[in-house]
């Protein structure tokens, strides 16, 4: 049948009688192409704009720089056009759903797309007043306004030309609904009608540009060749943050938020029924301020707080001691299990051990976590391991100001640097960290290629501490500097050098972990012995700890693997430190550093850590450790003193009785014991607390204006822990 001639011209309509349908390349394939180019194109634009209605941010911004964005916000542009593609493309490709086989599938598809992108483009042209306000691309203060719909609503229509955006926004539209015409038209009048039955030749054709556009997309999602996939702290790095801001997309950050807020809504939301948050942030703060912190702003923070000078400390600097260097090891799957210092029957670290004789060992120290993204923001910003929430530095949340170690020394006039074996795009750890105040970056790739690689991770522990030796020496002599050392190498597969005390026979499925431990023990004790060499050493305090334990280490022994938490945590500094070389069995986790450190610097300025100075009385007395599994394990535990209490997935809570010396124990306890209800209600109480101060973006630092009140005395908890929640299981928990 011919076409209709008045619709001839119709490009989303009846297609010519004539022609080849099997050209080269398939027409399907080229249009899927072509829309993609053109989204980038609009998301270009849509960068455009923000930019231009932003100048005023930009300052004295080179011209140069203004367009530095565009590059790396191409990778976003591009995985979010992807990410709005995987759907589209089922209208292209599906038999006898294909948009190359029915004027009337055209049609659908023409307005389908037009309708999304008519939204989607109203939400970029509203983010050049979101940016304004808030020199961020959308982010969870997106959701948090959605709670008040009647005053954002009124603020918006009375505040923002409202009129000025949808006349644009009607005239891009109408530029994007003439383009994409015309490209429809372009690609299918130019081909004959198809056959009203399927060719195998066709079939053939059709599903091998189905598999190309497939794997397309997901190389587009990824944002390229890279290992890891494309993360928000992939953006333009810049120290001028509004250029970082501006290589994001808008769209993209949305999705993310929405699916972190979502996803994550399910795994939090049994832990913030269980009390108000004013409830929950009065119990935390009984349990991490000391009696003489003062807090900023705490309507808004539970507890970004100013650390007073009067406080009762038990270990100090020695006199004389001004700003002292600061280095933080953090140790690859270093358990407390393989050390004898830490009561271990095996002494698998004698390099350790040897260290810890003259520092201060805190044999009763947890990890936060169990993988290493854990460890690192829990030992540099103090923050917990929250439900839903255990990948928090690939997450847009993260994209908030938080009072992190490196960033809290950067004011004080430290260099930052971060040394590691392998890439630092592992886990989003350049992209999170750059925003986290630290200055320079060391990983593999920054290694001599004669330097000796394992098969699997990068740069040997060795070649890392000894390239740390002398970026430290070189620092030192320009003025303070706080170094970080992430080691790689005591992970499976094990493939380590030849050392002084490996471990080659014995020890049947052992060996390997033990020989990886054994591995990091001697390169810390080759990294310390040089270091007593050098000039730097005398005036730097060191801090080692473990990003978390191995799970090779024995019985599990309650829900939440005690012994896979447990990790040494050492402060060792023989020309700083005022005291005397001790193990200390106070309860610590990795989230007492960045106040411990603080302290002995005496640092005022603002902080929001959520574990205490363990060199004060009021810190000692309150310390506690919060840790929870990932990966399937979502047990959550608290410990205090000698007992820990597990919350397993069901919400069933547990009481144990614990000891970590020699063979290591845990056994249950009746639910009547006071300390049930106390651990019960403090754990609720942080996590509550923290996933509150997370979603709100206020896990740190406060906008100056709010950051510069007068502190504010702790408020009065109005009950004590026991009394505000019972020590029942709460069968209504999950």
């Amino acid at each position: 049948m011919m076409a209709d001639p008045a619709r001839l011209n119709d490009g989303v309509d009846e297609l010519p009688a004539a022609g080849s349908v099997e050209r080269c390349p398939p027409r399907n394939l080229f249009f899927i192409s072509c829309l993609l180019l053109l989204l980038c194109i609009w998301f270009g634009l849509a960068r455009a704009g923000l930019m231009l209605r932003n100048a005023a941010l930009l300052g004295d911004v080179s011209s140069f720089d203004v367009l530095r964005p565009f590059a790396p916000g191409l990778r976003f542009d591009l995985a979010t056009a992807c990410y709005l593609l995987v759907p589209l493309s089922l209208f292209v490709f599906l038999p006898f759903l294909s948009i190359d086989r029915s004027p009337r599938m055209r049609r659908v598809f023409y307005w389908l797309f037009l309708s999304i992108m008519g939204v989607l483009t109203y939400v970029l042209i509203a983010e050049f007043e979101y940016f304004r306000e808030f020199q961020v691309r959308y982010n969870q203060l997106v959701i948090n306004y959605l709670d008040q719909p009647a005053t954002v609503g009124g603020m918006i229509w009375h505040g923002y030309p409202i009129l000025s955006y949808t006349l644009l926004w009607l005239t891009a539209m109408l530029v994007l609904a003439l383009s994409l015409r015309w490209l429809m038209r372009w690609i299918y009048a130019a081909q004959g009608q198809l056959p009203a039955r399927l060719t195998w030749r066709y079939c053939v054709i059709e599903f091998g540009s189905m598999a190309l556009v497939a794997i397309a997309l997901v190389f587009g999602i990824r944002g390229g060749f890279q290992g890891t996939p494309l993360r928000w702290g992939d953006a333009f790095r810049s120290e001028h943050d509004v250029l970082n801001q501006f290589s994001l997309n808008g769209l993209y950050t949305l999705g993310r938020t929405l699916s972190d807020h979502f996803l994550a809504a399910d795994a939090s939301r049994a832990w913030l029924k269980q009390m108000t948050s004013a409830q929950a942030r009065s119990t935390a703060r009984a349990l991490i301020l000391d009696k003489n912190d003062r807090l900023i702003a705490p309507e808004d923070s539970t507890v970004l707080r100013i650390a007073q000078r009067d406080r009762d400390r038990t270990i100090s600097l020695k006199p004389g001691i001004s700003k002292p260097n600061v280095v933080v090891v953090i140790m690859e799957s270093f358990s407390a299990q393989f050390s004898a210092a830490c009561g271990a029957t095996e002494d698998d670290t004698p390099y350790f051990d040897a260290i810890a004789r003259d520092g201060i060992l805190f044999d009763r120290n947890f990890s936060i976590g169990t993988h290493t993204h854990q460890g690192i923001f829990g030992t540099l910003l103090s923050f917990p391991n929250l439900p839903g929430y255990e990948a928090l530095m690939q997450s847009p949340l993260a994209n908030q100001p938080f009072t992190s170690l490196p960033g809290i020394l950067s004011g004080e006039g430290y260099q930052t640097m971060f040394l590691y074996n392998g890439n630092f795009d592992w886990d989003n750890m350049h992209g999170f960290f750059c925003k986290q105040g630290m200055d320079r970056f060391i990983g593999g790739q920054d290694f001599d290629a004669s330097v000796r690689r394992d098969t699997v991770w990068g740069v040997d522990d060795l070649e890392v501490f000894r390239r740390a030796n002398r970026e430290f020496a070189v620092a030192a002599a320009k003025g303070p500097f706080m170094g970080v050392i992430l080691t790689l190498s005591n992970h499976t597969p094990w493939d380590l050098p030849h050392f002084a005390g490996e471990l080659t026979t014995g020890r049947g499925s052992l060996a390997g972990p033990i020989r990886g431990i054994r591995y990091a023990d001697w390169s810390v004790g080759q990294f310390m012995e040089e270091a007593r060499k050098l000039d730097y050493f005398n005036n730097t305090l060191f801090v080692f700890v473990g990003d978390h334990g191995s799970r090779v280490v024995g019985a599990k022994l309650t829900a939440a693997n005690l012994l896979v938490h447990h990790v040494p945590l050492l402060f060792y500094g023989p020309g700083v430190l005022d005291g005397v070389p001790r193990i200390d069995h106070t309860v610590a986790s990795q989230l007492n550093i960045v106040p411990t450190v603080l302290g002995l610097l005496d640092v005022q300025r603002p902080q929001a850590s959520w574990g205490t100075d363990l060199f004060t009385a009021d810190g000692q007395a309150q310390s506690f450790a919060l840790f929870k599994g990932t990966g399937g394990d979502d047990s959550t535990a608290m410990v205090r003193g000698d007992h820990t209490l597990v919350i397993d997935e069901g919400g069933t809570s547990v009481l144990y009785h614990y000891s970590l010396a020699g063979h290591p124990t845990a056994t249950p306890i009746s639910s009547a014991d006071p300390s049930h209800g106390t651990l019960r209600n403090g754990m609720l109480a942080i996590i509550h607390a923290a996933l509150v101060d997370l979603r709100n973006m206020k896990a740190g630092n406060l906008p100056p204006t709010v950051a510069n009140k007068p502190p504010a005395p702790i408020p009065a908890a109005p009950q004590t822990l026991r009394q505000q929640t019972s020590g029942s299981d709460h069968a209504d928990f999950f």
